[in-house]
């Protein structure tokens, strides 16, 4: 059965309804890490993961609607890792150096990067062919 072709505007509604479950993921994560102690960088960087992880799952079934395949994967946390690093860089500037809570520091990271990580997805790694 073929699947629905969506706007890009329905894609990126989903994406931040997806987005937001795995913002809720990593957020909840990142303040479990943090109550043990962990360092603001490890927690960030764990919770990121865990939560880009997440986001491949169902992004891949419910945004894109693409199968899941290792390659796709690999692109997926590529993509995930250049957000990691401005998400990580973010949170530890905006909590270490300019001394904001670090769970406000996480959430701003997280809105910042949002933008990034869709139009990577979107245009890279969900990219489909265009009908000849």
């Amino acid at each position: 059965m073929p699947r629905e072709r969506r706007s890009l505007f329905q894609k990126a509604y989903l994406y931040f309804l997806v987005g937001g479950c795995a913002a809720i993921l990593d957020l909840s994560i990142f303040y479990l890490l943090i109550r043990q102690e962990l360092s603001t960088a490890i927690a960030a960087i764990t919770s990121f993961l865990i939560a880009a992880l997440a986001n491949y799952l169902l992004s891949s079934m419910i945004v894109f609607q693409a199968d899941l395949s290792l390659r796709r994967l690999g692109s997926f946390m590529a993509g995930a890792s250049a957000g990691l690093l401005m998400n990580s860089a973010l949170t530890v500037a905006l909590a270490d150096i300019r001394g904001l809570e670090p769970i406000l520091s996480k959430a701003i990271a997280i809105g910042i990067t949002f933008a990034f990580n869709f139009s990577i997805n979107s245009f890279l790694v969900f990219r489909r062919p265009r009908p000849q």
